[in-house]
């Protein structure tokens, strides 16, 4: 969500947008920069469009990941904890957080959004692993395992392949985990003809 603070035409005033908006953020327009200031950006552009980058894959091109629990026996599983291993493999990316939409626009003032329900992410040698609480589960009554689906990405080279996840459910009264194996097909996400839009 983004809040204008300034809305008027600022050349009215004698101000140009460059002056007003170095006003304001203290970034120096590009045209106003030594060769040596430019070059330094440049260095560092990977890391000044991270954001824009994982907003790019995991928001605009990924997919959101989520799994059904299921309680099918006779008593509520207590303090439910799940953890997800998704193996590492080349071309899949885990979303350690949401990213949110980049703003550049420096007479905006961006108002975050409260992601502190998605899950925790950490990596292995060989896995990503993804971690929730999920509380109480009962029983005969499916929940979703994250409250924010988990963003993941992956490129042209996966589509159609298989990969083998691995959940494992913790509970207080459970004397092991439940541990279940999911094959996840990686499909690309398919696009509607113009037969199927309704007008």
């Amino acid at each position: 969500m983004f809040l204008n603070v300034i809305r008027f035409p600022s050349e009215d005033y004698g101000i140009s947008v460059p002056d007003l908006s170095y006003a304001l953020t203290r970034i120096k327009p590009y045209h106003e920069r030594t060769l040596e200031e430019l070059e330094e950006n440049l260095k560092n552009v990977s890391r000044n469009f991270a954001v824009d980058d994982a907003y790019f894959l995991f928001e605009e091109n990924g997919h959101r990941l989520n799994i059904t629990l299921y309680n099918k026996g006779e008593q509520y599983v207590e303090d439910g904890e799940i953890h997800v291993h998704i193996p590492k493999v080349d071309g899949l990316l885990v979303a350690p957080r949401v990213t949110e939409e980049p703003n550049h626009n420096p007479y905006s003032i961006c108002l975050p959004q409260d992601r502190s329900k998605y899950p925790t992410v950490t990596k292995s040698e060989k896995y990503v692993i993804i971690e929730e609480f999920v509380g109480d589960i009962k029983h005969h009554l499916p929940i979703l395992a994250f409250e924010e689906p988990v963003r993941i990405f992956f490129d042209s080279t996966l589509q159609g392949e298989f990969i083998e996840i691995k959940c494992e459910l913790f509970g207080k009264n459970l004397k092991k985990p439940i541990t279940k194996a999911l094959k996840v097909y990686l499909a690309a996400p398919t696009q509607a003809d113009d037969n199927d839009i309704l007008s």
